[in-house]
């Protein structure tokens, strides 16, 4: 049942916030303020329980399935793993994990949104934060939103 109310009123909220014009901003690498802090006033940023993984949440798949029914442009998981490693987000200080990058180097992470965000890097050393605006060239993910490979050898690294 709670999986059902999680799921209708986060499809209701992304098909309101998730439209044309979000899209055409993000392909031009702005920030979807309106859209995060929508998400964020709902208590969606952060919505798993202390000690379970994202994925393991039922309310937390149901809010993955209507993020994917709208394609809602908003890095939702990467702000959850960072908040359950204890970096939150919030509507002006946006904490996202980022994860090692194509060639699955422990050097270097691939920071989302790195003008907008701040990286949690996530590798085989452990977590650390890690500032990715003032580092490497912006590129494109698929999606075309801005990213960037930043190297991580200057973290001090939690296990």
């Amino acid at each position: 049942m709670t999986d059902t109310l999680i799921f209708d009123s986060a499809l209701r909220l992304l098909s309101d916030h998730a439209d044309a014009a979000t899209f055409a901003a993000v392909e031009r690498g702005e920030w979807p303020e309106t859209l995060w802090k929508a998400l964020v006033g709902a208590g969606f940023s952060d919505m798993m329980p202390d000690g379970l993984e994202p994925a393991e949440t039922p309310g937390a798949m149901a809010l993955y399935r209507a993020q994917g029914r709208t394609a809602a442009p908003v890095p939702l998981l990467e702000a959850q793993i960072a908040t359950w490693l204890g970096f939150p987000s919030d509507e002006s200080v946006v904490m996202l994990a980022a994860l090692p990058g194509a060639l699955r180097q422990t050097q270097q992470v691939t920071a989302r949104w790195p003008a907008h965000a701040s990286a949690v890097a996530c590798t085989a050393k452990g977590f650390a934060l890690a500032h990715a605006a003032s580092t490497g060239d912006t590129t494109r993910s698929y999606c075309g939103e801005p990213q960037r490979l930043m190297p991580c050898d200057q973290v001090p690294w939690r296990a």
